[in-house]
């Protein structure tokens, strides 16, 4: 679980140790070009993972686990860089993803009483605009709208599940449209989908949930 040079049969995420948090199972998708791992074991000094789909990988590179985590609001990276800030005369300063109101809270100890705090709790602790942004809505039969996710997305599936009442009760607010959520995983390889990114429900749905597409 220690930080390692990268390789093509080795890596290491952070924040340090967050890996001990992973279970056999989990799908870890990686970066934004495909690449997807499956835990297999996970022992006292590292995790044994198959690879699911291969693709590139860069550096400190986003990671998304098709489950709830909990990471921590502020890591002594960011600890450090708040003191550097403080003592150049900075007084505004950022919060992105925190998962709760005590996240807030702790971030504005570090900072101070005197400093603008920018911040959005994120509810659920998951972006569901991100998942979101990755469907295509499919087929809608009555009240019953199915959005298909691609294949490389597809641990993203079971989130979009757990909240789709949350969705449904959104559109039904914003746009007034009683609809029904059903999320499947697309049959057709990755390479074969079509751009999805521009198709008006999905933009619209990323727009309610306060998101950006990424392709």
């Amino acid at each position: 679980f220690e930080e390692v040079l990268g390789d093509a049969k080795n890596l290491s995420f952070t924040p340090k140790g967050i890996a001990r948090e992973f279970q056999i199972g989990d799908a870890i998708d990686i970066d934004f070009h495909s690449a997807c791992l499956q835990v297999m074991g996970v022992n006292r000094e590292n995790c044994i993972a198959k690879v699911l789909e291969s693709g590139k990988v860069g550096s400190c590179k986003a990671t998304e686990v098709g489950r709830e985590m909990q990471l921590p609001a502020i890591t002594p990276k960011d600890e450090q860089a708040i003191e550097i800030g403080k003592e150049m005369g900075i007084h505004h300063f950022a919060l992105s993803f925190a998962n709760s109101q005590k996240d807030v809270d702790l971030f504005r100890s570090k900072v101070g009483k005197h400093s603008y705090l920018i911040s959005k709790v994120e509810e659920n602790g998951t972006a569901l605009s991100t998942f979101l942004s990755h469907g295509k809505p499919t087929t809608l039969e009555g009240k019953k709208l199915v959005i298909t996710i691609p294949r490389k997305y597809r641990f993203q599936t079971d989130v979009l599940k757990k909240n789709s009442r949350k969705i449904e009760i959104t559109f039904e607010k914003e746009l007034g449209l009683n609809l029904r959520m059903n999320f499947i995983v697309g049959e057709k390889k990755d390479s074969e989908q079509e751009d999805i990114t521009k198709h008006p429900v999905t933009e619209r749905m990323v727009d309610l949930f306060g998101g950006e597409i990424i392709k």
